[in-house]
């Protein structure tokens, strides 16, 4: 395996492959800036769009069949929201090898990952091998 692959493999929590059901946002998610900002203003709250994947195998992370992807979309109780460049644009529908770190209850895969679409990941899902079955919930 590939120095690049074999290092991401090991700092990911999960590596999956799944497709992209929906999204869904989620209050409660932590995020050091908008925390920062809601002690300086009463009343300010956010919400995070979530991902939510339809798990078809794994290889790291004993996965059930849906997993949630905290991406770096916001939605604010002031009507503004917040994004990054470093958040991945997935798109419904599509299906995606993802390397996630674990924090709480979801994962969060940002864009210096090596996550991508299932068509461009052919080379690095022939390096993984077969991959398990996710448990059913």
């Amino acid at each position: 395996m590939p120095e690049k692959l074999a290092r991401q493999f090991r700092e990911s929590d999960a590596v999956f492959l799944g497709e992209v059901k929906g999204f869904e946002f989620q209050k409660g998610i932590p995020r050091e800036f908008l925390e920062d900002r809601a002690k300086k203003e009463p009343g300010f709250t956010w919400e995070t769009k979530m991902a939510v994947f339809s798990v078809e195998s794994y290889w790291k992370g004993d996965l059930e069949t849906r997993a949630l992807l905290a991406t770096d979309v916001t939605r604010n109780s002031d009507g503004t929201g917040t994004g990054s460049s470093c958040d991945y644009a997935f798109q419904k529908g599509e299906t995606y090898l993802v390397f996630a770190k674990k924090h709480g209850a979801y994962f969060r895969s940002q864009g210096c990952f090596m996550t991508q679409e299932k068509s461009r990941a052919t080379e690095i899902l022939t390096l993984l091998g077969e991959g398990k079955a996710p448990k059913a919930k």
